[in-house]
C-alpha cells in the first residue's frame, strides 16, 4: 500500500506498507490477530469508531512488522525541477 502526504510547512511525505505475502486473504487475518492481541493487552488509549492506526498508534506497525514479516517505510520526497 503507497501513501502520500503534505505536512502543513508544504514538506512532502510517502509511505510504503507492504506483506508478505497475500495482504489480500492471509496476511489480513494477521493484521486481525495483531489488532486483538493489542485489544487484548489493552494498549489502545481511545474508544469509538476510530482507524488501528489512531487507535493502536505505533504498537500495530510495530507487531505486525515484527510477527508478520511486513514492512513499513517513510521518507521525505525531494521534489525535482
Amino acid at each position: 500500500m503507497h501513501g502520500r502526504a503534505v505536512l502543513k510547512d508544504g514538506r512532502k511525505l510517502k509511505s510504503v506498507f507492504t506483506t508478505a505475502r497475500d495482504a489480500g486473504y492471509m496476511d489480513t487475518a494477521k493484521m486481525l490477530v495483531c489488532a486483538g492481541v493489542l485489544l487484548l493487552n489493552k494498549s489502545h488509549q481511545v474508544g469509538g469508531v476510530v482507524t488501528p492506526a489512531y487507535a493502536f498508534g505505533q504498537a500495530i506497525t510495530d507487531m505486525l512488522v515484527k510477527e508478520t514479516g511486513a514492512t513499513f517505510n517513510v521518507e521525505m520526497q525531494v521534489d525535482e525541477d
